[in-house]
C-alpha cells in the first residue's frame, strides 16, 4: 500500500511535480508518479480503470 512506503503525499497532492523538467528531482518524481499510476489502474476492475485512464494526476485518480 502507498501509505506504508511514504507515498501518500502523491495521493493527497502534497508531493508536487517539480517545475524543472528533466532535472534529477523531476525524473525521480515522474518514476514514482508513474509507478503509482500503474498500481492504481491495475488495482481497479476494468470498467473503472477505463473511466480514469487518461487522468494525468494520481491524486485525481485517487479522489475519483
Amino acid at each position: 500500500m502507498p501509505w506504508q512506503g511514504g507515498l501518500d503525499g502523491y495521493l493527497i497532492g502534497e508531493e508536487k511535480e517539480p517545475h524543472v523538467k528533466m532535472s534529477s528531482e523531476w525524473k525521480a518524481w515522474r518514476d514514482t508518479h508513474m509507478s503509482l499510476y500503474t498500481w492504481l489502474l491495475n488495482s481497479m476492475i476494468p470498467s473503472i480503470a477505463t473511466i480514469v485512464d487518461g487522468i494525468q494526476n494520481v491524486k485525481d485518480i485517487w479522489e475519483k
